[in-house]
C-alpha cells in the first residue's frame, strides 16, 4: 500500500512547465510533517474601503524564469482570501527563496505585490511580504 501511495503522489506532482516538459520532485513523503498537513500562503484582497473583495483573478509566478504557479486559487468566497501558493508547487521554489509575483483582477481594479518565500523540507514558507492588498 506505501508503494502504491508512493507512486500515485509521484504521479500527482508532475507538471507541464511553460518551456518544456519538465518533472517537479515531489515533497519527501516520509517526514511525518509532510503527510500531516499542506502549508499554503495566503493573501486577503480589499476595496479602498476595507471591504473583502471575493470575485477577483488570481495570477501567480516566480519572478526567476517566470514559472507560473498552478496551485494559486481563490481560497475562501466571499471572505477576500486568495492562495498564492501551496505545498504542491514546492518544487518551484529554492531553498534560500524565491520572489513570487501576485497579481489580483477585479473588473477594472488590479493590484500587483512581491511575496518571497522558501522552501522548508516540503512545505513552503512566506518569509517577506503583505498579508494583505488593496484593488483600486
Amino acid at each position: 500500500m506505501r508503494t502504491l501511495l508512493l507512486a500515485l503522489t509521484s504521479l500527482f506532482m508532475r507538471a507541464q512547465d511553460p518551456k518544456g516538459s519538465v518533472v517537479r520532485p515531489a515533497p519527501p513523503v516520509d517526514q511525518p510533517s509532510c503527510q500531516r498537513m499542506i502549508a499554503m500562503v495566503l493573501l486577503r484582497a480589499t476595496s479602498a474601503d476595507g471591504r473583502p473583495v471575493g470575485d477577483a483573478t488570481i495570477s501567480v509566478v516566480r519572478v526567476r524564469g517566470k514559472a507560473k504557479v498552478p496551485s494559486a486559487e481563490l481560497s475562501a468566497a466571499g471572505m477576500g482570501e486568495y492562495k498564492a501558493i501551496d505545498d504542491t508547487d514546492v518544487g518551484l521554489i529554492r531553498r534560500t527563496g524565491d520572489t513570487i509575483r501576485v497579481t489580483l483582477t477585479a473588473g477594472s481594479r488590479t493590484a500587483t505585490t512581491d511575496l518571497t518565500v522558501e522552501r522548508r523540507d516540503c512545505h513552503v514558507v512566506k518569509t517577506a511580504g503583505p498579508d494583505s492588498i488593496v484593488l483600486r
